[in-house]
């Protein structure tokens, strides 16, 4: 076994009889923008969102960011990602979202067929000859749980399959190269499932096939605390799945979401195809300990970097 986490052993996870008859599909990313849901109040620990669209510049080349008082919450959030990604390693190693508005906030930006995947930051694959997973790796200043996020866009997509997989530690000091020396550090997830009513939405807001239970395969052992899903859907007939986490039982302070493909019908990692993958538009958390001092209520939305504070954009997006 290496250090990365796809090298634990996929054919004895998923090369049943369900893994080899699957029909395929591609993927998105990931993106970080920041909204105060109100005011806190004394003795209770103040929510934040962290927001992709509002947050994330495409324009930036800096694999590694860092993001202050996210959502008024007091905590820092750095996001770093590997720049072995296609679409990084064509583009001075940057990181684009999916942006389906009109204008589109970056030129660069890509659009997504299915509106749940607008405002995400979007994963490429690596297309190298001897490919190695991709990740995008989220620590925070303080202890946090995570009430809400999603990753997805999950399909195949000709001989190639999509995968993702979402870890949690309790240290801050986590190095995406070597994951499993953090094993001890891991924090299983409260929740892991495909798709929930959490946001409430109401018939209509979604695409129903992205949140079927058969576009997506589960993890089938996930005592080491490593959630790794695998498209089923065909992205030829727009079939993107999803799965929902949340880490609410025990903190966390980093969060590691890796990406890579492999063919249907085997689990060593390939390059054949062009995958992109995505991280929901939104990461929903609450501070793990209740602050002494509660920051005054905030009528500006977003901060673009540590110690800036940043203007709304005109198209905000939604809460999904």
């Amino acid at each position: 076994m290496t250090a990365r986490l796809t090298a634990k052993a996929l054919a004895s996870r998923f090369l049943g009889s369900k893994f080899l008859g699957s029909k395929g599909v591609v993927a998105s990313t990931l993106v970080t923008a920041l909204t105060l849901s109100g005011a806190a109040v004394s003795g209770q620990a103040q929510a934040a969102t962290l927001n992709w669209y509002d947050l994330w510049d495409t324009n930036s080349t800096a694999s590694s960011r860092t993001f202050g008082d996210v959502g008024g919450s007091g905590i820092d959030v750095n996001v770093e990602y590997s720049t072995n990604m296609y679409w990084s390693t064509q583009n001075n190693g940057r990181v684009n979202i999916y942006d389906n508005g009109t204008p589109q906030k970056n030129v660069l930006n890509d659009t997504h067929p299915l509106d749940q995947y607008d405002g995400i930051l979007r994963m490429t694959n690596d297309r190298s000859d001897d490919p190695e997973s991709v990740f995008v790796k989220l620590t925070f200043s303080e202890a946090v749980h995570l009430d809400e996020f999603w990753v997805g866009s999950l399909s195949t997509i000709g001989d190639a399959r999509e995968w993702m997989s979402v870890s949690a530690y309790a240290s801050d000091e986590v190095d995406f190269n070597n994951l499993e020396s953090y094993a001890d550090q891991r924090v299983a997830a409260s929740k892991y499932d495909t798709y929930e009513n959490f946001f409430g939405n109401t018939n209509g807001d979604y695409h129903v096939k992205a949140d079927s239970d058969s576009l997506v395969m589960l993890d089938a052992d996930v005592t080491d605390k490593v959630y790794t899903t695998g498209g089923v859907g065909s992205q030829g007939d727009g079939d993107y799945g999803r799965v929902f986490f949340e880490y609410s039982d025990k903190a966390v302070q980093s969060l590691v979401i890796e990406h890579f493909t492999t063919k249907k019908d085997n689990s060593a990692k390939s390059s054949s195809r062009y995958t992109s993958v995505a991280v929901s538009p939104n990461i929903f958390f609450t501070r793990a300990t209740t602050p002494t001092e509660v920051p005054e209520p905030m009528s500006i939305f977003g901060l673009l970097a540590v110690g800036t504070l940043g203007v709304t954009t005109s198209r905000k997006r939604r809460l999904a």
